[in-house]
């Protein structure tokens, strides 16, 4: 029905630009200055809403820190500030250029359906300093304030990102704006939209051409729809932001499992809403998301457990950072995580904040996972246990930069190797003839691994020999941690409320501390 109603419109202002002469029309935006736009011929300002982001690679660059101190929060390149509102090639308007007339006029009437479901459009306009926007404006409408355009004419950007506007747009977004068909970046952040997201932008014939949705920091509320997620959905799309608004519901199972749906998403960014239920097992299943490579759903209401089928060696192979914390996550690490391929790509996993529980898995440190991975934060997880000695293999997260598990219940001591220490097999020793090495020595943190019968046993674990390092954060928290800490360590035992660790001693009290000296 509303496309039937778009192309009736579209033919009528047809009709009516073909009666005009060039000099009838001079007027400005309904409602709004005619000034604006970058600059004009009398020398006004440039409107407060700032021009869109370039569309982003499938595959999201490495974050810069922002990024990463704010857990998934922000978006690398976005415009802060006012800026000029888009400014495409000098007098070209649709209704100039060549062929294709029919469609491009039904563009024109999608951006003003978007126009006409701003409640406040005069004050909105006016306050921003908006050019154009007027159907029967001769502003082209590459001039329009927030339209970027080709150069033969085509619209590629719609930008009203309104983080320093002094008046943000209100309204709900319409369904009819899903028929711009060669839009590249849709970016209409940091104003005061709400409603529902439309199920409609799904549709298989609408956006082939679109890269990236900005619609961050707004006030939409219901559900993620799962028409966005069927076949042949957006199939261009690069980049979804929609974090910080009032969304409910769980996420869609079906977004990005068919072989043509989501294919090219990097990035994801549904943090700060009320999303609720389990993170979908379906989105780790092979071959879905291949592209993606950022997943932020931290500050949420998410339940459940962490799938261990998206450790799989062929679940989102481009996954490079993960950002659950703040959710209500429970069951523990999965020791799946830690397969010899799984998260071969993962450089930053965020779940502090979550009531875990648990312990560290042991098979995080061996099998050469998490090549990649620089960042690791379990803060406040309700973790127990020990800190297993098997992180401290060589191969184990060799990239590791920071660690973080404050405000845990860990106990034992930072794992070190005493002395060196060789067993010749089947041999007389204080425990017996035994094909395994103790678990338990009498210098408490030197664990042995098992071995074969013909093979010496020795003592390959030691965190001291963490390389790239930088930061262990264990207070507060942790009061059954043990010292002292052990000698030649290469990075700093620090308090969360000093991360430099130079300012607030690390107190590895003994109280709770005793070596189990049996030998049994």
């Amino acid at each position: 029905m509303w496309r039937a109603q778009l192309l009736a419109a579209s033919l009528l202002a047809v009709v009516a630009a073909s009666g005009r002469t060039s000099g009838q029309q001079t007027g400005g935006s309904s409602g709004g200055s005619s000034s604006g736009g970058g600059s004009s011929a009398n020398g006004a300002a440039a409107p407060a809403v700032a021009p869109s982001p370039e569309p982003a690679p499938a595959a999201a660059a490495p974050p810069t820190a922002a990024v990463v101190g704010g857990g998934g929060e922000g978006s690398p390149g976005l415009p802060v500030g006012a800026g000029t509102g888009g400014a495409g090639p000098p007098g070209v308007s649709w209704l100039q250029v060549p062929g294709s007339t029919g469609r491009r006029d039904l563009d024109v009437q999608s951006l003003l359906q978007l126009r006409d479901a701003v409640e406040n459009w005069d004050e909105f306009s006016s306050a921003n300093g908006f050019q154009g926007w007027n159907d029967t404006s001769s502003v082209p409408v590459c001039s329009w304030s927030g339209v970027t355009c080709a150069d033969d004419g085509t619209i590629l950007t719609l930008s009203w990102q309104c983080r320093t506007c002094p008046v943000r747009a209100i309204g709900k977004l319409p369904p009819g704006l899903g028929s711009l068909s060669t839009l590249a970046t849709l970016d209409l952040q940091s104003n005061s939209f709400y409603g529902t997201l439309p199920k409609q932008w799904g549709e298989v014939d609408n956006w082939p051409q679109l890269q990236n949705i900005y619609l961050n920091d707004n006030n939409l509320t219901g559900t993620l729809p799962e028409e966005w997620g069927q076949p042949g959905a957006m199939p261009s799309l690069l980049q979804l932001r929609v974090d910080s608004n009032r969304l409910t519901g769980t996420l869609p199972q079906n977004w990005g499992i068919e072989e043509t749906s989501m294919r090219e998403l990097g990035v994801i960014r549904l943090s700060n809403n009320s999303l609720n239920g389990t993170l979908p097992e379906q989105w780790g299943t092979p071959g879905a998301f291949p592209q993606l490579s950022v997943l932020s759903l931290d500050r949420n209401n998410i339940t459940g457990t962490l799938p261990e089928i998206w450790g799989a060696a062929q679940a989102m192979t481009l996954l490079q950072e993960l950002y659950l914390q703040n959710n209500s996550l429970t069951g523990g690490l999965p020791l799946q995580w830690g397969g010899p391929q799984g998260m071969a790509r993962m450089r930053f996993f965020f779940a502090a904040n979550n009531p875990l529980g648990g312990t560290l898995p042991p098979t995080w440190g061996i099998n050469g996972s998490f090549p990649e991975m620089k960042t690791l934060d379990l803060n406040n997880t309700k973790l127990t246990g020990t800190l297993p000695p098997e992180w401290g293999n060589i191969d184990a997260m060799p990239a590791l930069d920071a660690l973080r598990i404050e405000r845990n219940d860990l106990s034992g001591s930072i794992p070190q190797v005493s002395m060196q220490l060789f067993l010749s097999p089947l041999s007389a020793t204080p425990f017996g003839n035994t094909r395994t090495a103790p678990h338990r020595w009498p210098w408490c943190a030197a664990r042995l691994e098992s071995c074969p019968v013909d093979q010496l046993c020795f003592p390959k674990q030691d965190w001291t020999g963490f390389e790239t390092l930088s930061r262990l954060v264990i207070k507060p928290g942790n009061p059954r941690l043990c010292g002292p800490a052990p000698q030649g360590l290469g990075f700093s035992l620090c308090d969360d409320r000093d991360l430099t660790g130079l300012r607030i001693p690390i107190n590895l009290s003994s109280i709770y501390c005793t070596c189990n000296l049996s030998l049994s």
